[in-house]
């Protein structure tokens, strides 16, 4: 059997050590195992497992048990790891068995197995919960309560702040704020829950919030003067929202809420003369309201009157004032307009003497001013004496126009002092709107139409204490609507200028004007002006020209009348489209065209001749000149044979195509190792070249007129072989043209 022995750094196993062993000397060395499973433990529940550190001696084998529910990692191992169930730590303590097995044959009566067993003990670990967090006002205190379990003991600490605790240890303290815990608005507050050995401590924080007391200042005592607003001067401090009142008063705010609302006072307050205007500044909760309080003073407004407004006859010389006021400190009475003089100007019922500027047909204006009682502003009121002088009257301007019937206004007459009116005629005319107003309209009779004139009169009759009457005269010319003519109808040629025969009575103007798109050429004004027709006035044949009369100011209504113009076209005529044929042909022509009414006549540059030489549809035949030459030009003349006189002509270009020819040019002779270079071929009046041979050697080019041959081999074992050139013709021609040329190939010695 092998001893074994396990040392752990520890001086209380080292004495048990020595002991086992002194008792196994005294034992005659008995081989028993024993077996130290290390005493009672503690670990804290939040602690997942614990190494038990056994000790053991003389032993083969280790088992270990629990009577809890928890697992070793190997309960073999002297010093194995437990980790603690959910029941275990719910328990709160189990009991652990170490079990040490030694051989029984050198230990037959000794303890076998050696036993030993431990208290595990597990301890909750501490919970702290030190409250929501609170909202206090600076002058409250915190009243503190901790919540814990598992808990040795609490600590309330207040991290760096400047407040004091009723007692730091306690569970439900009192905390004082300090100065800086209330100027920096919040304050941290920290409850540690102190751990049975071995957990460890627990913390939990609150925030404390300190709200600063609202105060409250609504401004000094005011005074406003009736009719007046008034703008409160408050200045709330640490405030969320303010509320301004205003009693038993009836007046009212711009805004309650603002903090310099204006306060518009109400019948009673004016009544009372005083009103008490009271700031309310909301404190943030839990701090309490603050109120304040300021007395505004109605002043009653002053009123002042100069009395009603008069009117005098120029001959009066002293005028009675009747002025009067209410609160008011004094009175004063100025000369607003006029340059007479007050007899007492401080009275309000002082006589005015007229001065020597306060004439017929002014006005004198008088001021009485009330001084007010502070803060009321001065009043003061006007009212004026109205001289009355003669009456005028002014009918206009002397003279003036009508057409026919049409009325005539009379808005510039004007008459002022007047006490009534009356219009009067020496015709038959009427006046609309009333013989008595200023301003009527007049209508001429018939006789005033038949005699071209008429006088008016008006008469301005004077105001009272003035008599009689004045008048003034106006002289009104009758006209009458235009009359006229445009004229017979014509006719004229597309190329001439037609002059008109338009005439007119009492028109002040006389314009022509076409439905055409002719010309009068800047005579549109004339009775006789000069129409040239346009390009559609001659496709239509005819145009209608009117002829309108603008009458005299102040007849409106124009009056025209037309005349028609029929337009007769010189001749015009059109060859045909330029056109190219080939030698040989001739040109049928079929788009020839020509307007009626006239003689036709076709002509040529050129030696052909024409089928027919006076029909718009006709066959040209080419000359021998025409052909050589390759251009002709057939021209067609149209004569006129209507009222307008002349004759047109247009020309048409033919041209003509000869057709290609083509020479291959000499024979040649070349030895079997040489190329031919084709120099003698020619061609005239092709559109393209083409070569080919009827041997199988090839061209250099077989598109161009002097290409370069080289023979193949079977051309030279043929001997010879045959080069031919063709000419394409060019459009409208359709014939080719071709040549030969043999060329002999010597085979070299």
């Amino acid at each position: 059997m092998v001893r074994k022995y396990t040392i752990v750094n520890n001086k209380l196993r080292f004495v048990l050590l020595v002991i086992i062993l002194f008792f196994g000397v005294l034992q005659g060395y008995s081989q028993c195992p024993t077996a130290d499973a290390d005493g009672d433990q503690s670990i804290c529940s939040t602690i997942n497992s614990i190494l038990l550190e056994g000790v053991a001696t003389d032993y083969d084998s280790i088992a270990w048990e629990t009577y809890g529910t928890g697992t070793f990692d190997d309960a073999t191992l002297l010093q194995p790891v437990y980790t603690p169930s959910a029941a275990d730590i719910t328990g709160g303590s189990l009991l652990i068995v170490m079990r040490v097995y030694g051989d029984t044959a050198t230990c037959p009566s000794g303890p076998n197995p050696a036993t030993d067993q431990l208290t595990l003990s597990i301890i909750p670990p501490p919970t702290a919960d030190a409250g929501d967090d609170q909202t206090i006002c600076e002058t409250d205190n915190v009243s503190l309560l901790a919540t814990v379990t598992y808990e040795a003991s609490v600590v309330w600490s207040n991290n760096g702040g400047d407040g004091t605790f009723s007692s730091t240890t306690a569970y439900n303290p009192t905390y004082y704020p300090g100065p800086n815990d209330i100027s920096n608005s919040s304050l941290l507050i920290t409850l540690t829950a102190v751990g049975n050995s071995p957990c460890t401590n627990a913390t939990n924080e609150l925030i404390v919030t300190i709200n600063q007391s609202p105060e409250a200042n609504a401004g000094s005592d005011a005074s406003v003067c009736e009719g007046s607003t008034y703008t409160l001067d408050g200045t709330p401090t640490n405030e969320t929202s303010i509320l301004w009142s205003n009693g038993t008063g009836d007046g009212t705010f711009s805004s309650t809420t603002a903090e310099d609302p204006i306060y518009t006072p109400g019948t009673a307050d004016i009544a009372a003369g005083t009103v008490t205007l009271t700031m309310t500044a909301y404190g943030q909760s839990p701090c309490a309201d603050d109120t304040d309080a300021m007395t505004l003073t109605i002043v009653a407004s002053p009123t002042t009157s100069a009395g009603d407004d008069q009117t005098i006859c120029e001959s009066t010389t002293v005028v009675a004032l009747a002025g009067s006021s209410v609160n008011t400190a004094s009175e004063l009475w100025e000369i607003v307009s006029g340059d007479g003089t007050f007899e007492d100007a401080t009275s309000p019922t002082s006589n005015y003497n007229l001065g020597p500027g306060d004439v017929s047909g002014t006005t004198v204006i008088l001021k009485l001013t009330g001084t007010a009682n502070s803060p009321c502003s001065d009043v003061s009121d006007q009212m004026s004496i109205t001289i009355n002088p003669e009456a005028t009257v002014n009918a206009g301007p002397a003279t003036g126009t009508i057409c026919g019937s049409n009325p005539f206004s009379l808005s510039s007459a004007t008459a002022s002092n007047y006490l009534s009116l009356l219009w009067e005629t020496d015709g038959d005319g009427t006046f609309n709107g009333g013989e008595n107003t200023q301003n009527p309209d007049y209508t001429s009779g018939p006789n005033d139409i038949i005699d071209g004139i008429v006088n008016l009169t008006f008469k301005a009759y004077n105001q009272t204490p003035c008599t009689g009457f004045n008048s003034d005269f106006l002289t009104l010319t009758v006209n009458t609507a235009p009359i006229v003519s445009a004229g017979l109808n014509g006719s004229t040629c597309d190329t001439s200028v037609y002059t008109l025969s338009g005439t007119s009575s009492n028109s002040s103007q006389d314009t022509w004007t076409t439905l055409g798109d002719g010309s009068f050429n800047g005579t549109e004004h004339n009775l006789n002006a000069e129409y040239t027709p346009g390009t559609n006035d001659i496709a239509a044949g005819t145009v209608t020209l009117t002829l309108t009369a603008s009458p005299v100011s102040p007849c409106t209504t124009s009056e025209d009348d037309s005349m028609i113009l029929t337009i007769i076209s010189d001749p015009t005529v059109y060859a045909g489209a330029d056109e190219t044929i080939c030698e040989g042909s001739n040109l049928d022509i079929t788009d020839a065209t020509a307007s009626s009414s006239v003689v036709l006549a076709w002509i040529t540059d050129g030696d052909g001749s024409f089928t027919s030489t006076t029909s718009l549809v006709t066959t040209y035949i080419p000359g021998t000149t025409d052909i050589n030459t390759g251009t002709v030009n057939l021209e067609l003349t149209a004569t006129s044979t209507g009222a307008c006189s002349g004759s047109v002509s247009d020309t048409r270009i033919l041209t003509i195509k000869n057709n290609p020819t083509a020479n291959a040019g000499s024979d040649e002779t070349i030895c079997n190792t040489e190329t031919l270079t084709i120099s003698t071929a020619t061609a005239v009046d092709y559109l393209d070249l083409l070569w080919t041979t009827s041997g199988t050697g090839n061209f250099t080019s077989e598109n161009t007129l002097n290409p370069t041959y080289t023979p193949s081999a079977g051309d030279i074992s043929a001997g010879s072989v045959t080069l031919t050139l063709t000419a394409s013709a060019q459009n409208p021609c359709s014939s080719s043209s071709s040549d030969n040329m043999l060329l002999t190939i010597h085979l070299h010695p």
